[in-house]
């Protein structure tokens, strides 16, 4: 574990400990400005809060007396339930061009219920032999928004391969399917 610059070594002694993983929010929402929140938990509780960044998640590692470690937990949880709730994340899809259409929809219907039903923003780029959907808002809705894009996306490849029509390759360049109905 990397230690913070001006937080002392946590001491064994002290008995307890415990861990806490936060998936889709940024580390700066526990921290909060200038490390404020981190800094606060710290002083009122006595107990010894890191945090370590992973590719998708923030790791909490808190360590002191039990009682420290209950306390410091608790408010640790509570706000990162909160940065849950409100922080935006953006996801990136890569599907094939030839995909386009279905996952656009007639006349933009599919991007258009995503953002009606997510409540999230929508980037489509086409850039042969891809498109990139960008996807933007609060990361449970983002997560919604992948599934149902993703869905479009089966339903397609499942209806083409019906049709006698080999699906999309996911990397490489392939010729345009059928319009959907």
């Amino acid at each position: 574990m990397q230690a913070i610059p001006g937080v002392a070594e946590a001491n064994p002694e002290h008995g307890g400990s415990r861990t806490l993983e936060f998936v889709g929010i940024s580390m700066f929402s526990l921290l909060g400005p200038g490390s404020s929140q981190i800094k606060e938990i710290r002083q009122k509780t006595g107990a010894d809060v890191r945090l370590r960044r992973k590719e998708d998640s923030v790791t909490v590692d808190i360590t002191g007396t039990p009682e420290q470690v209950q306390q410091a937990a608790a408010m640790v949880e509570e706000i990162g339930t909160a940065a849950q709730a409100t922080d935006t994340v953006t996801e990136t899809l890569e599907f094939p061009s030839a995909a386009s259409g279905a996952i656009i929809g007639a006349g933009g219907a599919n991007i258009r219920m995503l953002k009606q039903q997510c409540k999230v923003e929508v980037v489509f780029e086409k850039q042969d032999p891809i498109c990139l959907v960008h996807i933007n808002g609060i990361a449970a809705q983002v997560q919604q928004a992948k599934t149902m894009l993703q869905n479009v996306f089966k339903h397609d490849t499942q209806t083409v391969a019906a049709a006698g029509t080999p699906p999309p390759a996911p990397s490489a360049p392939s010729a345009p399917s059928a319009p959907s109905a």
